[in-house]
C-alpha cells in the first residue's frame, strides 16, 4: 500500500514527498531538507529511487546528501534533466550558497510513457510536461498526481526563468488539470489537494 508524506522544506518552502511503498523501502519526490526527510522516512528503510519533477534547486537541493547516505539510489530525469543536473547555472544553484553540479552513473532518463515500477503494483507513469522548465515531468501515481511546478493550483506557472515556454506551460497545466480530475494532485508547492472538490485542501 502506498502512503504518501510531505515536508515544507526551508528553501522556498518547496515540497518533497516521501513515497513509503513498503515497511522497509521508499521513495522520494524532489529531495529538499535531508534531517526532515530522514527523520520523516523513518530508520532502518531503504531509499530504492528519487523522482525528479523537474531540476531547479528548490527542488533538488538535498540530492547530494540523500545519495551519500543511499548510494545504490536511481534518480529518474529526462534527458533535458541530465543536462541540467551538470549545470549550476541550468538548475539554478549558482545564485545559492552551494551549487550542485551532479552527473553520476545512477541516473535514469525517462520518457513519454514510461512506467517506473516501485514496487510490484506499484507504478509510477511518466508525463512529460514542459513550460516551466524543459525538465519537468510530472509523475502519475495510483490516486496521486504530482505536479512539482507546472501546476501550482491558484498560480501562474512561472515561465521567466531559462528556458521556460509559456505555450507549453498552458498546454502542460491543462493537461495535468484533466489527469488530476477525481485525484489528489501533489504539487511542487502548498498542500495536495482535490480537484474534484474545487481545490479543497486535503
Amino acid at each position: 500500500m502506498l502512503i504518501v508524506k510531505s515536508i515544507i522544506n526551508t528553501v522556498l518552502e518547496s515540497r518533497t514527498y516521501i513515497l513509503e511503498v513498503s515497511r522497509t523501502e521508499f521513495w522520494i519526490v524532489d529531495p529538499g531538507d535531508i534531517e526532515q526527510i530522514m527523520e520523516t522516512a523513518g530508520d532502518g528503510k531503504v531509499l530504492k529511487g528519487i523522482l525528479l519533477t523537474h531540476i531547479h534547486y528548490d527542488h533538488i537541493y538535498g540530492l547530494p546528501a540523500l545519495i551519500r547516505i543511499f548510494p545504490g539510489a536511481i534518480i529518474y530525469t529526462n534527458e533535458a534533466g541530465v543536462e541540467a543536473l551538470a549545470s549550476a547555472k541550468l538548475n539554478l544553484s549558482k545564485y545559492h550558497d552551494k551549487p550542485i553540479i551532479y552527473s553520476g552513473k545512477n541516473i535514469k532518463v525517462v520518457r513519454e510513457e514510461d512506467s517506473i515500477t516501485l514496487l510490484d503494483g506499484i507504478n509510477a507513469k511518466v508525463i512529460e510536461t514542459p513550460g516551466h522548465s524543459p525538465t519537468c515531468i510530472t509523475y502519475l501515481i495510483g490516486s496521486y498526481v504530482f505536479s512539482g511546478d507546472s501546476y501550482i493550483p491558484g498560480y501562474n506557472v512561472v515561465t521567466n526563468l531559462p528556458n521556460g515556454n509559456k505555450k507549453e506551460a498552458d498546454k502542460s497545466k491543462a493537461l495535468i488539470i484533466r489527469l488530476a480530475e477525481s485525484r489528489i494532485l501533489c504539487p511542487g508547492h502548498l498542500e495536495k489537494v482535490t480537484l474534484a472538490k474545487k481545490e479543497t485542501i486535503i
